[in-house]
């Protein structure tokens, strides 16, 4: 039953007593032409792919679920469940091989939208949608083949030319363009102060008053952060 699943591009394989295994293949439901399951061929089913572990959660609770490795053909996720005192399963197949965002049809903005620095992503849609392998492809696109290599090689190469012309201006000018205007411009704010405190009061003020002033000033807005963490957390409890 399992190597029909995978031979016929099932993405379901339902087995419930009183009704021949079905298969879902494109969303509908597809009946083998078999004998109809009885008691015992859902129970022997069962036990032959479910731990001692799960089938006692299954006596307990009523149900489980779990992964289940067919050989190297496939890998299901598996839902036990009891049903009018029987045992139901569903088994669920998870490709073996992950599929690119083009071959499963996503738009090319939803590669863009991978490598913004900030935002939440919402994959939703019924079962059998396809919204675990969308979230798969998305995931491999990340860390894997997806990957615009040549920007990264072309942004490096730019790093390297800007910090042979003055140390660290890579990194600077990096990160100003990464980060989000309101850090940077408070970023650039201190920047300024300092080298105007540098100008009109010289480099000594800045080492003896300047610099212990800003590091007060961190940690004043942190002994803040951490009062206000304490106050939330008593206010909850």
């Amino acid at each position: 039953l399992l190597q029909l699943a995978v031979d016929e591009g099932a993405s379901d394989l339902h087995l419930a007593v009183g009704i021949p295994p079905t298969l879902r293949i494109s969303g509908g439901l597809n009946a083998l032409d078999t004998e109809k399951l009885t008691p015992e061929d859902t129970e022997r089913f069962m036990k032959s792919i479910t731990s001692e572990d799960n089938q006692m959660r299954v006596r307990e609770a009523g149900g489980c679920d779990f992964g289940f490795a067919f050989g190297n053909a496939a890998r299901f996720r598996v839902s036990v469940l009891r049903q009018k005192g029987n045992i139901g399963i569903v088994l669920r197949l998870i490709p073996s091989e992950l599929l690119t965002l083009e071959q499963i049809g996503l738009p090319s903005q939803v590669k863009d939208l991978l490598y913004k620095p900030r935002g939440l992503i919402l994959v939703t849609g019924p079962t059998g949608s396809g919204k675990s392998t969308t979230l798969a492809s998305m995931v491999n696109g990340i860390i894997g083949g997806d990957v615009p290599v040549q920007k990264y090689l072309a942004g490096a190469g730019l790093g390297a030319l800007l910090s042979v012309a003055q140390p660290g201006l890579g990194i600077t000018v990096g990160l100003g363009f990464y980060l989000p205007f309101s850090i940077v411009l408070t970023y650039s704010i201190g920047t300024l102060l300092r080298v105007l405190t540098d100008w009109k009061l010289g480099n000594q003020f800045a080492e003896e008053t300047g610099i212990p002033v800003a590091a007060g000033v961190i940690v004043g807005e942190a002994l803040v952060g951490v009062g206000f963490a304490i106050y939330m957390i008593a206010g909850a409890v």
